[in-house]
């Protein structure tokens, strides 16, 4: 469910105009670069200021997909900041770069579910060689987290032992088998509350192997090749 309930304040660099709350508030902060939001999916409360930064070369904007909120266009080191006053769901876009998407939810109280991890490896590798891998994301209120890895391919990591918010996790995994997989990884607070699920494809490539007589083929190939422009070569290899 999305609502319009809300307040704004824009802000430029070096000044502070926040709108009065009756409620205490935190600020979550958001940065822009060429191209995406980072992160592109939060979790906050309600009466939680977010403030988009600009840290790309060239102008980007925070626009509601509904028309809530409205940055304008930031030049570099600009930002916005707009508070959040009421319970849902809020999409938005750059306007320049409309391909530039992320998702604001704002919950009306009680334990926050952690953000969306990102996850950080290799795309690609060889069957029965050991990748690296990390993910990292935060709790709205600084609970400690567990991290669990899906390797997608029927193994993972089941849940980490906790640690604190914004820890790494570092995990290794081997694939047996070529071909595709999904690596999946979502992280729980203590209150069991799960993140949404982060994603990563990663391809086992394909060895191409050729039989004896292809080769043969072409050796052939490029002995012909040299008595055609070598005719003494040809002389040479039948004495």
């Amino acid at each position: 469910m999305t609502v319009s309930a809300v307040s704004v304040t824009a802000r430029q660099t070096g000044t502070s105009n926040p709108a009065p709350l009756s409620q205490p508030t935190t600020e979550v902060n958001i940065t822009i670069q060429d191209y995406f939001f980072n992160p592109d999916n939060v979790t906050i409360a309600v009466n939680t200021i977010v403030t988009w930064t600009n840290l790309g070369p060239m102008p980007h904007s925070s626009v509601s997909d509904t028309g809530v909120w409205n940055s304008g266009l930031l030049g570099v080191e600009k930002n916005f900041s707009f508070t959040f006053t009421a319970a849902g769901t809020y999409k938005y876009h750059c306007v320049p770069h409309i391909w530039m998407h992320g998702v604001i939810i704002v919950t009306g109280g009680g334990n926050l579910p952690p953000n969306k991890p990102t996850i950080s490896g290799p795309a690609s590798g060889k069957a029965g060689v050991v990748l690296n891998y990390t993910a990292v994301t935060s709790d709205p209120e600084g609970n400690n987290i567990q991290y669990f890895f899906d390797w997608g391919d029927g193994t993972n990591t089941g849940w980490t032992p906790s640690v604190t918010s914004g820890t790494i996790s570092h995990q290794s995994h081997t694939w047996s088998a070529k071909g595709s997989y999904i690596v999946s990884v979502k992280v729980r607070d203590t209150s069991l509350a799960e993140s949404p699920v982060a994603t990563l494809s990663v391809k086992m490539p394909v060895e191409i192997s050729y039989p004896f007589h292809y080769y043969h083929m072409i050796f052939l190939w490029l002995v012909n090749k040299l008595i055609h422009i070598f005719p003494l070569f040809g002389d040479f290899i039948h004495a």
